[in-house]
């Protein structure tokens, strides 16, 4: 989807983004401050292949991830986990998850799919750029182990947590983890 009209900025652009490295083979791609639909994504690396937690809301935004993904490793992304429905969260995987394997939890996937693109209403004067928020292919209800080169990740739904679908998204190994929006090291996500 692409629109047109007064520009309506959502936050700092693309290129304010940073990458992090949280542990060996485990960075976070963060977007500043500053506005709506700014997320940040995780970035697992193994010998040959990455993985994603999250992508972005529009097209530039989703490029500077892979971006950033290319930076790191020369190898493609072979795992998308979305953390939950919202389009910067989302909307990316079109652009990012065409090789990946898609995983979200199960309730992930079908408000995903009712909701479509309707965030871009919220704000129309914003260029989306071209953004598909393709729905993931494997589905999840209390936990899911991803192994992912050395790296073992939990996909763990904590079932009266709001919003409902958000899961802790952890690897015991690196110490690290990523609850949707909240990235940390060393310690679960106080949200």
């Amino acid at each position: 989807m692409t629109t047109t009209g007064p520009a309506t900025p959502l936050a700092p652009g693309p290129a304010s983004a940073e990458t992090v490295a949280l542990a060996d083979g485990v960075h976070a791609w963060l977007q500043p401050d500053g506005g709506w639909c700014v997320s940040n994504a995780g970035i697992l690396l193994a010998p040959d292949r990455v993985a994603l937690v999250d992508t972005a809301a529009t097209e530039a935004r989703s490029r500077a991830l892979g971006a950033a993904v290319a930076g790191l490793s020369p190898h493609p992304v072979r795992l998308l986990v979305n953390t939950h429905l919202h389009g910067d969260h989302s909307f990316g995987n079109g652009i990012l998850g065409k090789d990946a394997v898609l995983v979200a939890h199960e309730r992930t996937r079908t408000e995903m799919a009712e909701a479509g693109l309707g965030l871009t209403g919220l704000w129309p004067g914003v260029d989306w750029g071209h953004v598909d928020p393709v729905l993931p292919q494997l589905t999840y209800r209390r936990r899911l182990t991803l192994h992912h080169g050395d790296l073992r990740v939990e996909l763990i739904h904590p079932a009266r947590r709001t919003p409902p679908t958000t899961p802790w998204c952890g690897s015991p190994s690196s110490a690290s983890c990523s609850r949707g929006t909240y990235s940390c090291r060393g310690r679960r996500p106080s949200c």
